[in-house]
């Protein structure tokens, strides 16, 4: 009787013992242990076009561009100007033709003083630097893109057959061979060639610019119009320019 009592009470109590309730298979009871965080990372910034990339290499290192003026450019390459044959051009007349191709302007280029044909052949060195303008006809004319910007250079012949060997700067517009133009210029010597006949063609060489709109702004409109009693091409008998 004892011992069956004590079997019951071991039951009893087995029984009435709350149990813990298992967790599911593959559960954790930490609730932590299994939680997925979102990922608040950014990502690696992604790399674009780099903004210090070496920009295009420019058109020239103009450091022999250093004269603000006409005036002050005909300074420093008058020295070094000479006469010369063909096309061996003086150094003073190149470097007045790269400082032309960037800075020269039609209103500078009028205010500098006159000379004449005959004056030139009879001393060039006491003309250089001076000014002509010349009308007739284009006998010739090239482009010429050595340099960075386009010049054009040729030749042009007066009413009394002259000859002017020309570089020219800025536009040439609608001019070609055979064109009559008007042309106005610095002196930088006398130019001897070789001509097409095996002889050598004397001709006063210059650098600037066809008197056309797109050079002068339609400041030479007013030129014209005043020169029209004196000369159709703005030249008198010995070559001198009409102003």
């Amino acid at each position: 009787m004892n011992k069956l009592l004590l079997i019951l009470t071991l039951i009893c109590i087995q029984a009435c013992t709350p149990q813990t309730p298992k967790a599911p298979a593959g559960a954790s009871s930490d609730n932590n242990n299994n939680s997925t965080a979102p990922n608040t990372t950014a990502p690696p910034a992604q790399l674009g076009a780099d903004d210090n990339a070496q920009p295009n290499q420019k058109e020239i290192e103009k450091s022999n561009v250093v004269a603000d003026t006409l005036a002050q450019e005909l300074s420093y390459s008058i020295p070094t100007m000479a006469d010369f044959n063909d096309n061996e051009m003086s150094t003073g007349a190149v470097d007045l033709v790269l400082w032309a191709s960037y800075l020269m302007t039609w209103k500078e280029l009028q205010e500098v003083p006159t000379t004449k044909y005959g004056l030139v052949m009879k001393d060039s060195e006491a003309q250089r630097g001076k000014k002509m303008c010349i009308s007739g006809q284009v006998i010739e004319i090239a482009a010429d893109k050595s340099l960075p910007k386009t010049i054009y250079v040729g030749g042009l012949i007066d009413q009394e057959y002259k000859i002017y060997r020309y570089v020219a700067v800025g536009s040439s517009g609608e001019i070609v061979s055979g064109s009559r133009a008007r042309f106005c210029g610095i002196v930088t010597g006398r130019n001897d060639y070789s001509n097409s006949t095996g002889g050598v063609a004397h001709a006063v060489h210059l650098v600037g610019m066809f008197d056309i709109p797109d050079n002068n702004k339609n400041q030479s409109s007013k030129h014209r119009v005043e020169n029209n009693t004196t000369s159709s091409d703005d030249t008198t008998g010995d070559g001198s320019v009409v102003e």
